[in-house]
């Protein structure tokens, strides 16, 4: 069926979660509406449902697998200073090599936040994917996941998981030979995580941010973010402050990086 850019920008925004209760609202009324639930990472409780949950099933309901995501050579990027420049300067070093040796023949990247408009996210050889393209690969993840036939509404993916199917659905669909993956906050939890087989990962610089979802100290936080370190894959870290790169070296081992 598809539908027009506008129309896709509309149904993207529809799957915004609702306003986070202010600091006045309890905690338990909260859990009571649904709004922020808790879930555990050793020993802190931590609120909000995961980005992560429903990713992986929702990408096998697209039509990929793991495999299909492994060709794409995905360099993945968390932190908390410099994430967005140092996407850049990877997604320009791709380019300049895929100029001049044939490979990649097309560079794709996904950012987080956009400044002005969603397509911003999703860039396919140094540009923002065009409001058609946008909008055809919005619609083919759209009416797969939120037909009749599928699963409940408050079970299909909310803004920021949608943005990033979207964007993995396009750098297939287009045969992209290599992407920059940049994450939303955190690592271990968040919505880009599910992807098993990263070619790289990089943490750049950390400081304190969503403390909500990461815990209240820098090596909670640093523990959260190294949790793309994958099995296999290259890790790379910016130099940190003292003991957070003991606590990325640590998890490094543990995932196998």
């Amino acid at each position: 069926m598809g539908g027009s850019y506008e129309d896709a920008i509309a149904l993207l925004e529809s799957r915004r979660r609702i306003r986070r209760p202010s600091g006045a609202l309890s905690t338990a009324v909260a859990r009571d509406v649904g709004l922020r639930p808790e879930f555990k990472v050793g020993g802190a409780v931590l609120k909000g449902k995961p980005g992560l949950v429903g990713m992986s099933g929702w990408m096998e309901e697209l039509g990929h697998s793991q495999a299909d995501l492994a060709a794409l050579n995905i360099i993945h990027v968390a932190g908390t200073k410099g994430k967005g420049s140092t996407c850049a300067y990877i997604e320009a070093l791709l380019l300049a090599h895929g100029a001049a040796t044939g490979w990649p023949k097309q560079v794709g990247m996904y950012t987080s936040p956009h400044l002005l408009v969603p397509q911003e996210r999703v860039r396919l050889n140094g540009a923002a994917i065009d409001e058609p393209g946008f909008a055809r690969y919005f619609f083919e993840v759209w009416e797969r996941l939120f037909s009749e036939e599928a699963a409940p509404v408050s079970e299909r993916p909310r803004y920021l998981q949608l943005c990033v199917l979207v964007a993995l659905h396009a750098f297939i669909r287009e045969g992209v030979g290599a992407v920059v993956l940049e994450t939303h906050h955190g690592g271990e939890y968040d919505a880009t995580n599910f992807v098993a087989k990263p070619v790289v990962t990089v943490v750049t610089p950390l400081g304190r941010d969503h403390v909500r979802q990461l815990g209240p100290g820098m090596k909670e936080i640093a523990w959260h973010k190294a949790g793309i370190f994958k099995e296999g894959a290259v890790a790379i870290s910016a130099v940190q402050e003292e003991g957070l790169g003991e606590v990325l070296s640590a998890r490094a081992v543990e995932k196998g990086a």
